[in-house]
């Protein structure tokens, strides 16, 4: 990280001479967002009686109220009127939120608007904006407000001149999809044979890749970011996240894989600007996948025999298993009886569970349904219901062993035996 931040510092040093638009202050990179057209003027508080305006947003128990009359922003506060132009304020689509807060570490309160700007008209989505107002008193006691705005602009002039995103399908894996982000400075360095992240890079997150109608993963064609949504938390840390959306070759569909998020501090020379160690890529959760960096290297397996060795009666045919069981990693064998199993489990003989792939043994004379690996109707879950579920299912084969059948469903990479306390097989549905 240190090295992260030397190298961002030689960025940023190179940007600020040639438009003095962002300066490097104790690691992190603070970006000027002070806009001139913001304007305050102090005045004695209108009356309702002589002032046409709306209120649109208040913090009673501090005695700030926000109004809006015609292209003007009033707050008053303490028998005194602020007014503010050249806000974008759409109340009517959301009430604005204020918080009352000390956002840059100075032991004074600042003011913070988040307000709707404007709506899409094609997606209906809002777009935020952010006001900051930190009061200034002058040695006559005459309080004035800097106004510091974060638009759109804000976020995307971060992403588009400071850092650099690239969108990749691994090489070892076509399932997982690879986002990662460094500085505009630097390159983002790749395993030649799996196309994994191999360097130091500002961030790096997976995710999986959408399936055509045969189940086959499909081929990224291009990506491209939409809107921006700022947020504020109770404690007063903003974030904005960015959505990323994915285009894939041969489909109409679009993948809103996941989002770019960081922090944003603010400080009163600077504005907003992103906070350190804050940059990351998130998934949407249907598409997260394990990190491929994490691959194990040691091999190991568990093996779960059935008991029950009665034949199948009637159908012969392994064509829907859906089928649960906790996993210790200090367990290699064990014997139990699947037939108090709803699905075709009993039919398998046993399970054989490795770093790579687990594979399911059928009973003599018993068949999976070749369909269903056709089809790619199988699935593997780990940690169900956990903060690390994942599905690591790939690819899936039958092979013939004597009179018996074996399934085998390798894995997307290679999992640790401690990285798995359950385990879901499921095979003629997803």
């Amino acid at each position: 990280m240190k090295y992260f931040l030397r190298v961002l510092l030689v960025l940023v040093i190179a940007v600020a001479v040639v438009c003095g638009f962002y300066i490097y202050k104790n690691g992190g990179i603070e970006k000027s967002t002070a806009d001139t057209s913001l304007t305050t003027v102090t005045k004695l508080a209108a009356t309702e009686k002589n002032g046409n305006k709306t209120l649109i947003a208040s913090l009673k128990n501090e005695g700030f109220y926000l109004y809006k009359s015609d292209g003007t922003i009033i707050l008053e506060h303490d028998s005194k009127s602020y007014e503010f132009k050249n806000w974008n304020i759409d109340e009517h689509a959301e009430e604005p939120k204020m918080y009352y807060m000390d956002f840059d570490g100075d032991k004074e309160n600042e003011i913070l608007v988040r307000c709707v700007a404007s709506t899409d008209n094609s997606t209906k989505q809002k777009i935020y904006n952010l006001y900051m107002l930190d009061p200034k008193t002058d040695s006559n006691k005459k309080t004035t407000y800097k106004v510091t705005q974060a638009a759109q602009n804000t976020w995307s002039n971060i992403l588009n001149n400071v850092l650099f995103e690239e969108l990749t399908q691994l090489k070892s894996c076509n399932k997982i999809l690879q986002f990662a982000m460094n500085y505009s400075s630097k390159s983002i360095p790749y395993d030649k044979t799996t196309g994994i992240v191999s360097g130091e890079v500002g961030s790096v997150g997976y995710l999986r890749a959408l399936q055509d109608s045969k189940g086959n993963y499909l081929k990224i064609d291009n990506w491209y970011k939409g809107t921006g949504i700022y947020t504020v938390d109770d404690k007063g840390k903003i974030s904005i996240s960015v959505d990323i959306n994915i285009k894939y070759k041969g489909s109409d569909t679009v993948q809103q894989g996941g989002k770019i998020v960081f922090g944003l501090d603010y400080s009163e020379k600077n504005g907003f600007y992103p906070a350190k160690k804050s940059l990351e890529f998130k998934p949407q959760s249907e598409y997260k996948v394990a990190d491929p960096r994490n691959a194990a290297t040691k091999s190991w397996s568990y093996t779960e025999n059935n008991i029950d060795k009665t034949a199948p009666k009637t159908n012969t045919v392994i064509d829907w298993i859906s089928y649960s069981e906790k996993f210790d990693s200090s367990v290699t064998t064990q014997s139990k009886s699947f037939a108090a199993e709803n699905t075709d489990i009993n039919s398998v003989s046993k399970i054989v569970l490795t770093d790579k792939y687990i594979e399911l043994t059928s009973k003599p004379n018993t068949q999976f349904d070749t369909d269903s690996v056709n089809k790619r109707e199988f699935s593997v879950i780990i940690n169900e219901k956990k903060d690390d579920e994942y599905e690591i299912a790939y690819t899936a084969t039958i092979t013939q062993s004597g009179k018996s059948q074996v399934l085998k469903i390798n894995f997307d990479r290679a999992y640790a035996a401690k990285e798995i306390k359950s385990f879901k097989v499921n095979f003629g549905i997803k």
